[in-house]
């Protein structure tokens, strides 16, 4: 049985956790309007966020929906910049204990790690081994069940808040799709019955939304 973790939702809702969570959220991205209206007042705006987040009152707002190209056709469902900030604040604070739970060649978006260090890894076993199996899962997101990852979060996470926390990102993600309804798109449905997009989740963007609980608990175990 994994150590459940407590006390995490004050380190998470500090000033300054929310400012070095700022920080990384807004890190490649100052020039974007939205980030550029956050940080224009940034401390007011941290300083809302910790209050809400004291009152236990924050709630995640919109997801704002749109295609790319990588280079097939997908649908990236974003969170408000507002969002990011909180779930980087999160993660900085409950993803070392999951981190250390994942596998050596876990590459993404870690430490110490990266792709640099994954093209290294390749080419090792690539002259060592005669065949490579390259696959993912579709639809990953739409697919996870809402009542079993927070069940993962439980086994791990003591502190009720940060759950609560938790619970209300992860639903906040729900419907997406349904909001989003363009003919002829496809739709990925949640196995807990809600709609999601292909991208939906902290940040839409892989590299963000790795960083939040999701994807740390269900690699972790």
């Amino acid at each position: 049985m994994p150590k459940r973790r407590d006390n995490f939702y004050p380190r998470i809702s500090a000033f300054t956790n929310l400012w070095y969570a700022y920080r990384d959220a807004a890190r490649g991205k100052r020039a974007k309007p939205e980030v550029a209206r956050f940080g224009f007042h940034v401390e007011e705006r941290l300083l809302e966020l910790e209050r809400d987040l004291a009152a236990r009152t924050y709630r995640p707002g919109t997801y704002h929906s749109f295609y790319i190209r990588d280079p097939k056709r997908r649908l990236i469902s974003a969170a408000p910049f507002r969002d990011r900030v909180v779930h980087h604040a999160l993660c900085r604070i409950i993803e070392p204990p999951f981190n250390t739970g994942f596998i050596g060649d876990s590459y993404a978006n870690r430490v110490g790690k990266g792709t640099h260090a994954a093209l290294d890894r390749a080419q090792h076993f690539a002259r060592r081994y005669r065949y490579v199996l390259q696959c993912d899962v579709r639809e990953y997101f739409p697919s996870i069940d809402h009542a079993i990852l927070k069940g993962i979060l439980a086994r791990r996470i003591a502190c009720a808040d940060t759950l609560a926390l938790c619970g209300h990102i992860i639903d906040g993600g729900a419907g997406v799709l349904a909001r989003f309804a363009v003919g002829g798109s496809r739709r990925g449905t949640c196995r807990n019955g809600s709609a999601l997009a292909d991208g939906a989740g902290p940040g839409g963007r892989s590299g963000d939304r790795y960083r939040y609980a999701t994807v740390t608990v269900i690699r972790s175990e």
